[in-house]
């Protein structure tokens, strides 16, 4: 990789996180480590040190720790924290993109963290973003394999103008050549069966949520990726993280994979 420092992706902590820290996908040990303003406060509750804290600090209560790499940004800017940070790592030539947090509080700022999922697949890059309880992903790949999560839903929705000639199989509401519009909200809330979801389209930019059953969360429900969708043409997820150690979070029994060979005259 470009970026010179090593890692395989850039992790960036947001300043806002819902779910505590242990809770939600973390950033791994061959990480490049970026914390956004007040999210610094969130990775040293947490012993994680980042390589790299970037902000207008004005989210961030205290110092930063001597010898953390610190960059400070004007109040007024053109950009939120959280874009800025992801373009520093594109710039560093990094690729591949976790945002711990960024999801709730204030919706304006959540939304601008989705519309920045956007922004890194015009960039040729990819990007997750992950608390506690969702997980927000976008793609333009024709077929993928979205990982089934116990106590999760997921929803589909259309990022461009139209999706078209939607798929999804191995899901409680299957699709078939749909054609999902931008203010077309039927993809909300759609459950796993046994396996993974295939989704396949012939055209259109597709945002993903992954949103955890608030009374399955109570019964203590684990994550397993921080990346839970696979393009086909990808052998396997290179993203796995070790569980944080918790009695109540478990290793996920292996569910039966979707027939990939499979063909709808809608989706060829």
């Amino acid at each position: 990789m470009a970026n010179g420092s090593g890692a395989r992706r850039c992790a960036i902590v947001t300043a806002w996180l819902e779910s505590p820290p242990e809770r939600p996908e973390w950033p791994a040990g061959d990480d490049f480590v970026i914390c956004v303003d007040g999210g610094y406060a969130i990775a040293e509750a947490a012993g994680l040190v980042p390589d790299l804290v970037i902000g207008d600090f004005d989210s961030l209560r205290g110092d930063v720790a001597p010898g953390v790499d610190t960059e400070r940004l004007p109040a007024e800017k053109d950009d939120t924290d959280t874009m800025l940070a992801l373009k520093r790592g594109f710039d560093m030539g990094f690729r591949d993109f976790l945002i711990v947090g960024g999801l709730g509080g204030r919706f304006d700022h959540s939304l601008a963290n989705i519309q920045a999922l956007s922004y890194c697949l015009d960039m040729k890059g990819r990007a997750v973003i992950a608390d506690g309880g969702n997980i927000a992903m976008m793609t333009d790949d024709a077929a993928l394999r979205l990982e089934r999560r116990e106590g999760f839903y997921f929803s589909l929705f259309s990022w461009s103008e139209s999706c078209e000639g939607l798929c999804v199989d191995g899901a409680k509401y299957p699709l078939d050549g749909y054609r999902l519009t931008r203010d077309d909200p039927l993809g909300v809330s759609n459950e796993f069966l046994a396996g993974p979801a295939l989704i396949r389209k012939k055209a259109g930019r597709l945002l993903i949520v992954l949103s955890r059953d608030r009374a399955a969360a109570d019964r203590g429900c684990y994550y397993s990726h921080a990346t839970p969708f696979l393009p086909i043409s990808e052998p396997g997820c290179d993203y796995c993280l070790p569980h944080v150690a918790s009695s109540t979070l478990r290793e996920p029994k292996s569910p039966p994979e979707p027939d990939l060979d499979k063909t709808d005259a809608a989706c060829e």
